[in-house]
């Protein structure tokens, strides 16, 4: 991993990356699973926020995320598993999973 930084450049001076698409999705699923599974968020929240959940799969499904990686909740695992099957099916050549 890049460290944030050069040894040539102060931090100052350095202006972190901007994060790619894969990675703000991540960012935003993980997020929002936290927040879905914490027992003191309102259910209204809840509902706000599992859209946006949802929306992230597309593209963790096409970075491999979910070969790699099994969600344990249960509740979260079968919400997220309904969805990917409803979801059209990857081409082998876009799936960085593909071998």
């Amino acid at each position: 991993m890049k460290p944030p930084f050069s040894t040539t450049e102060q931090a100052g001076d350095a202006c972190p990356p901007r994060p790619t698409a894969g990675e703000e999705a991540l960012m935003s699923f993980v997020a929002c699973a936290h927040t879905m599974l914490d027992s003191t968020t309102p259910e209204r929240l809840r509902q706000t926020i599992e859209p946006r959940l949802l929306a992230q799969l597309p593209t963790l499904r096409a970075l491999g995320v979910f070969e790699l990686f099994d969600i344990r909740n249960e509740a979260l695992r079968r919400l997220v598993d309904d969805e990917l099957e409803t979801m059209p099916a990857l081409e082998r050549s876009h799936s960085y999973a593909a071998g």
